[in-house]
């Protein structure tokens, strides 16, 4: 897929929900923390593939987290 071999749009591609699973593990494994989180939110991996992924939350403005 072109825009996985030139790294563009690395992060919109990640929500699409017809995105083969080969594509969704390459890009769980991606180098860019901002590729890797809409993988995690996708509803395909279960909770161990979630928490394998390395991700930083920076406060508590990020996401949707009760405060």
């Amino acid at each position: 897929m072109q825009c996985v071999a030139e790294r563009t749009h690395l992060a919109f591609l990640a929500e699409n929900p017809s995105l083969p699973a080969d594509l969704v593990e390459r890009l769980a494994a991606d180098p860019d923390e901002a590729v890797r989180l809409p993988v995690s939110l996708r509803p395909e991996p279960d909770e161990r593939r979630r928490t394998a992924n390395d991700l930083t939350a920076d406060g508590p403005d990020t996401g949707n987290s009760v405060r």
